[in-house]
């Protein structure tokens, strides 16, 4: 899993077959040091294969490509889903998925590279064209 967007934005963790809890305090495996990002917010729990996440009851909850996550049984999550925790954005990567939900094609980011290629393009567009009209 990469956090790409956040106060912790880079880090990355290997979920492996271990239980990852996320949240604000340093004792969760993944620590996203915001305040709209619960004490206890998440966890990550290897299910057959993949890894179900589930909301321990957070105050702004935790969203799968924009849906929210609710219930006590979670969301098993699959090779390239978004999941925005707070004002944290993370990418679900499972070791060696070549194809995302779709079955389309997927590559490995090196996320400071697609910024600066982002930057970059948006450099060219003229001012007009980014004002919404």
């Amino acid at each position: 899993m990469v956090v790409i967007e956040g106060p912790s934005r880079g880090s990355i963790i290997d979920l492996g077959s271990t239980v990852v809890r996320i949240g604000r305090l340093p004792e969760n495996e993944l620590v996203l040091a915001s305040p709209s990002v619960s004490k206890h917010h998440a966890v990550v729990e290897p299910r057959a294969g993949s890894h179900l996440i589930r909301d321990l009851g957070s105050t702004n909850g935790v969203l799968v490509n924009g849906g929210k996550v609710a219930g006590a049984g979670g969301q098993t999550l699959v090779h390239g889903d978004a999941i925005s925790i707070g004002d944290s954005l993370l990418l679900y990567r499972r070791g060696g998925a070549a194809v995302d939900k779709q079955g389309l094609s997927t590559i490995s980011l090196d996320v400071a590279k697609v910024r600066e290629e982002a930057e970059r393009l948006l450099r060219d567009v003229p001012v007009e064209r980014l004002r919404k009209p």
